[in-house]
């Protein structure tokens, strides 16, 4: 018999107390248990997990050439940061392909994590009840017109993707990418530089193709522009034959729209060719606007939950729960309420 620990809706620490000590060993039980098997689990179950990080810095920008020509180029010639998102480019399917097909020394063999991965890609019983009823979802939702190779990298994209992280600090653009991988820390190192290679190349790629657009659009300008000025010098040679002597107001002012076109078109064609020869150069210019700030390096410690903290986590909600359920077992002697 207990004495109640709610009374007339006053709680009694004291009765609390008795009753937890009078039923401590029932209590204890399944926790202690439980932390039992979590304990086997790590020794004996969980495959160890280990994470490699790579940060690197995307704000650099290339100062633009000033020049008559800013108001006619100024659409082109913007910026040449990087114009792309880090984070949309990490989760794209272009990056998870390309890198899941990628060849990585993998316990001395050369193999694709496709290769290494997929071999569980039809596999539906798993240990752990959630991910039992994630594969059977995966089955099922699996386009069935797939062969059996394109089953392998759609798994294969899927576990990678679960398997990157990505963070940025948007003030100073540092981006800070975390790739976890089971048993082989080396291949989440590799893993890692492969996916910074590819934003650079993924990088580069953008900007050669907007330089290249440039150099064209100036090349353009310049045919353009170098037309125009042989026109207008046609015109003031037809202009001064039929002219010998400028005695007439009109001929002069007619003499001087037709020099200052002539001089207009000559400094705007210097200023092109300039623009010319500088978009040439950008346009084989392989410097990257993402820098290296840490190098991929693998964590000193395990990815994951530290045994100590899932111990001593089980424990708690276990003990909480065994409480729980002890007081609602007696709810009727440890809760009085007078009805009226």
């Amino acid at each position: 018999m207990y004495k109640p620990i709610i009374n007339n809706e006053i709680f009694n620490y004291q009765n609390l107390i008795i009753f937890l000590k009078s039923n401590f060993v029932k209590l204890i039980k399944f926790p202690i248990l439980a932390v039992v098997i979590v304990i086997i689990y790590f020794i004996f179950f969980k495959t160890p997990t280990y994470s490699s990080k790579i940060s690197f810095y995307t704000n650099y920008k290339k100062a633009g050439e000033s020049s008559l020509l800013t108001p006619f180029l100024g659409a082109m010639n913007g910026d040449e940061s990087l114009n792309f998102s880090i984070d949309n480019y990490i989760v794209s399917d272009k990056l998870l392909e390309e890198i899941s097909l990628k060849k990585y020394d993998i316990n001395g063999e050369s193999q694709s994590l496709v290769d290494f991965w997929s071999q569980d890609y039809n596999k539906i019983f798993s240990i752990n009840p959630f991910k039992f009823v994630q594969n059977i979802n995966n089955q099922y939702m699996l386009n069935k017109n797939l062969n059996i190779q394109e089953r392998k990298l759609s798994f294969t994209k899927k576990k990678l993707g679960n398997s990157i992280l990505h963070k940025e600090e948007r003030l100073s653009n540092l981006h800070t990418i975390y790739v976890t991988v089971r048993r082989d820390a080396f291949l989440s190192q590799q893993i890692a530089d492969a996916i910074y290679n590819s934003t650079i190349a993924y990088s580069n790629e953008i900007t050669n193709t907007k330089a290249i657009e440039n150099r064209n659009f100036i090349n353009d300008r310049v045919n353009q522009v170098r037309n125009d000025l042989e026109n207008f010098e046609d015109e003031m040679i037809l202009f001064l034959n039929n002219n010998q002597s400028l005695n007439s107001p009109s001929l002069l002012v007619q003499r001087g729209r037709i020099q200052r076109n002539i001089n207009l078109h000559t400094q705007l064609l210097a200023n092109l060719s300039d623009q010319l020869e500088i978009s040439k150069i950008d346009a084989q210019d392989s410097t990257s606007s993402i820098f290296l700030l840490d190098k991929s390096a693998v964590s000193y410690s395990k990815a994951g939950i530290a045994p100590l903290r899932a111990v001593i986590l089980i424990f708690f909600i276990m003990f909480i729960a065994s409480i729980s359920l002890e007081l609602y077992r007696n709810r009727d002697e440890l809760f009085v309420l007078n009805h009226r």
